[in-house]
């Protein structure tokens, strides 16, 4: 079994309303934030997910403004996201399992970009990545916590992995020395009493497409006259079977599941206007509800001939970010946070390490040392600005609030 528990961490206080589900789906297991109040029968948070897959970012010729940290709120949070499998590397030390990802990857090489997998990712198990997370003075980090690390054996049955938990506390309380307080998916026993926040199931739409219709991702299975690593599946049946499923354990918002997503077209070119459209539905259909957009990001692709120079000077990702979050303002939708796909270049599932979606480079030929990308240096300069301080027309520092500075 694989767990894909991810965990955001953020230095935002407790909202009310807000209480904890589990969804009992067996390879991907995650949480969403709903109502606490029942008669809504509706998501107090909508998760907007938005990933562009080009190396050509689209409406470049657009003008646009440059957007700022003083356009948003205090409590508007700007963090950056991750995946376990992803970034860990490790993946057979310190007592942790095999995942569903370990298996497929080492059965079945051919099914991923250049045979690549995630047995040392990029080594985040023994890097201090939160320290690149503070430097670019982002408020809040998503990241995931693996199953069989914790449960090596998959069950409540087997032994927990001490080691595991172990690894897992030392970076919540890493984050939380950094003034990072958590808003996380994490396990409950060892992880409850710190978490306020809870969502049900991460990317549904990918692990029951993926996973059990094109057979792209673990466990890979598909109808007998695809290509793929286990073709004894249906790919007209299973993807809607398993999709069945995870409705029913997300039972409190199924409804809104079945409402709120369609099939779509998949990775096209940057169009910030989508996304402000898709916020303006959200806000017209639902009632304004709290949202955060966890995951936002463009790659560079990177088949082995992009330079490290090239790779840092990554304009086209600057320039998608902050067309994206210049058409978050003055929308009137109540827009809360959002999270940059991803903190680090990364092992991106049945790409490899072809799509390089980082804010950090990390150099994997060189003890996978980090380095911050033009995009990284400008959100660290984005975030460095309290946002309730302007310049006046003459000139002189005007602050909005004079009790930002004591925050």
């Amino acid at each position: 079994m694989a767990l894909l528990a991810s965990a955001l961490m953020s230095h935002t206080a407790h909202r009310p309303g807000l209480r904890s589900h589990i969804g009992p789906n067996g390879d991907n297991l995650s949480w969403h934030l709903s109502s606490s109040e029942k008669s809504k029968r509706r998501c107090d948070l909508i998760r907007v997910r938005s990933r562009a897959w080009s190396s050509e970012v689209g409406q470049e010729h657009l003008p646009f403004e440059t957007p700022r940290r003083d356009w948003f709120s205090h409590e508007f949070i700007f963090g950056a996201a991750t995946s376990a499998y992803q970034i860990e590397g490790d993946w057979n030390d310190d007592g942790k399992g095999p995942s569903t990802w370990d298996h497929f990857c080492h059965n079945y090489p051919e099914m991923i970009a250049n045979r690549s997998n995630g047995d040392v990712a990029v080594n985040s198990y023994h890097k201090e990545d939160v320290k690149m997370l503070k430097d670019m003075g982002m408020d809040a980090y998503r990241f995931s916590i693996s199953w069989p690390r914790i449960l090596p054996k998959g069950t409540l049955e087997g032994d927990k992995n001490y080691e595991g938990i172990k690894y897992y506390k030392n970076l919540i309380n890493l984050l939380k020395e950094n003034d990072y307080t958590h808003f996380a998916k994490v396990c409950f026993e060892h992880f409850g009493n710190k978490v306020k926040h809870w969502f049900t199931f991460n990317e549904p739409h990918i692990f029951y497409s993926f996973a059990y219709g094109t057979g792209e991702h673990a466990p890979g299975r598909c109808s007998p006259e695809r290509k793929c690593a286990t073709p004894s599946g249906d790919s007209l049946s299973e993807p809607y079977r398993v999709g069945h499923n995870i409705f029913l354990a997300h039972a409190e918002v199924v409804d809104l599941y079945k409402k709120y997503y369609k099939a779509g077209i998949n990775w096209i070119k940057s169009y910030p206007k989508g996304l402000k459209d898709l916020l303006m539905i959200i806000k017209k259909r639902y009632g304004n509800p709290p949202i955060y957009i966890t995951e936002n990001g463009t790659a560079d692709v990177d088949n082995g001939n992009l330079s490290m120079t090239d790779a840092l000077d990554d304009s086209k990702r600057l320039d998608y970010l902050q067309r994206h979050i210049s058409v978050i303002k003055d929308l009137g939708a109540d827009v809360r946070g959002h999270f940059t796909w991803s903190l680090l270049d990364n092992f991106e599932w049945a790409s490899g390490y072809t799509a390089r979606f980082g804010l950090i480079y990390v150099d994997r030929n060189k003890g996978f040392k980090r380095h911050m990308k033009k995009s990284a240096k400008w959100f660290k300069q984005f975030n460095s600005t309290p946002w309730k301080v302007i310049n006046d027309k003459h000139g002189d520092t005007v602050v909005l609030n004079p009790a930002f500075g004591q925050q």
